[in-house]
């Protein structure tokens, strides 16, 4: 699966209410243990990176960082620019890192 599907399953759950977006609210989804996922762009800043992935390793909360930029990611999901989400839903959390592992694999 391409970059290109996953930014699209992420547009998905957005329209489904199934993201929270920006650095703020996926903090706060994850110390609310909602998130099941947490997506960082590739050029997500060096202390946000380092603030979530603390918080989600704390809580368990498996990271992915994709290939697209902030821009990419915000476009996806309906923003102007976006370094990270937290993904609410458990299916959209499993079809993304589906897709994930099969372009890691490629």
């Amino acid at each position: 699966m391409s970059n290109e599907r996953i930014l699209n399953i992420l547009g998905l759950a957005r329209r489904a209410s199934k993201l929270a977006l920006g650095q703020d609210k996926t903090i706060k989804s994850i110390l609310d243990r909602k998130a099941k996922l947490v997506v960082l762009s590739r050029d997500c800043g060096a202390a946000a990176k380092r603030q979530i992935t603390g918080k989600a390793e704390t809580a368990g909360i498996r990271i992915l960082t994709l290939g697209s930029s902030r821009e990419e990611l915000g476009q996806a999901v309906g923003i102007p620019g976006s370094s990270s989400i937290g993904v609410l839903d458990a299916g959209f959390a499993a079809l993304i890192e589906s897709g994930y592992r099969e372009q890691v694999e490629d």
